[in-house]
């Protein structure tokens, strides 16, 4: 008993992305392309470079992407496969989310211009 066709294309996808992935970061790390440019705040930037300066963070994601991906592909092994990517994945959730949150999510928290406040400062007065 075999899964359905459509988890099986969302399996072969996935596959796909994550094989992508992990073989561009491999070429990243041995040079054959430059590394993507990078607008990262001052916090995740820091945290990036502490996880490179180790020397065997990047690899490893590397070459769990790849293997995760290899994993996917086949119905028997792809609980292992999205077992092996939760952890890269959780870390780029909480990185996103507490050291480089999108100019979006900032922009919805503080409000930039002074016309902003203002109206909102006007409708929350007291009657």
């Amino acid at each position: 008993m075999g899964d359905s066709i459509p988890w099986r294309a969302v399996r072969y996808v996935l596959a796909a992305y994550y094989l992508f992935a992990g073989c561009m970061f491999l070429a990243v790390l041995v040079g054959v392309t430059g590394a993507p440019p990078e607008d990262l705040p001052a916090r995740a930037a820091a945290f990036q470079r502490a996880l490179t300066d180790t020397g065997f963070v990047n690899p490893l994601l590397a070459v769990t992407f790849i293997v995760s991906s290899c994993f996917l592909v086949f119905y028997r092994t792809a609980p292992l496969g999205v077992a092996l990517l939760a952890p890269p994945i959780l870390m780029i959730l909480l990185t996103n989310v507490f050291l480089a949150p999108s100019r979006r999510l900032q922009s919805a928290m503080e409000p930039q211009e002074s016309g902003e406040l203002r109206r909102l400062l006007y409708f929350t007065r007291p009657a």
